[in-house]
């Protein structure tokens, strides 16, 4: 089974699920068209996103055997979709087929999870700690790449600089 954008006569892009035959009474291909339900969609996402099930689900809070559940079940949503979408820099009204363009009504500033992480671990430190965080942050900043740290790459070698 492959996926498939299939483009109508308004030029209205469906995205769907096209599984090829070859019919026996004419020789020629034939096509069976589905369209893509929550769980493909959640699949193709993964896919473009370049992420696992149990890195979604360890991001969304849930287990992966519950992405399972939604991928391969015929489930129209979920209670976490919301998070789910975030996730996949998508919106839930793609998941749940309510639009074909994935990235239909997507806000710009969206804050990764990575970034979402950072905040949360920010807000869990006490006041006098945030603030020498955001003091080295600051620092690290302003210095850009062009201050040389125990991390940076050589430019000679030990018996170079004699």
């Amino acid at each position: 089974m492959a996926e498939a954008v299939i483009t109508n006569q308004d030029n209205k892009r469906t995205y769907c699920r096209v599984n090829k035959s070859t019919c026996l009474a004419r020789d020629r291909p034939t096509y069976t068209i589905w369209p893509m339900t929550l769980g493909a969609r959640i699949q193709d996402r993964l896919k473009s996103e370049g992420l696992s099930q149990a890195e979604l689900a360890r991001r969304v809070g849930i287990s992966q055997p519950a992405i399972y559940q939604l991928i391969n079940s015929n489930k129209s949503g979920s209670r976490h979709i919301h998070r789910i979408a975030r996730e996949l820099h998508t919106t839930p009204a793609y998941l749940e087929g309510e639009t074909d363009n994935p990235e239909s009504d997507l806000p710009e500033n969206v804050l990764s999870f990575a970034e979402r992480e950072w905040l949360d671990l920010m807000r869990q430190l006490g006041e006098k700690d945030r603030d020498a965080v955001m003091h080295l942050t600051r620092s690290l900043a302003a210095a850009g790449s062009h201050t040389p740290t125990i991390h940076s790459p050589r430019s000679t070698y030990r018996a170079q600089d004699d």
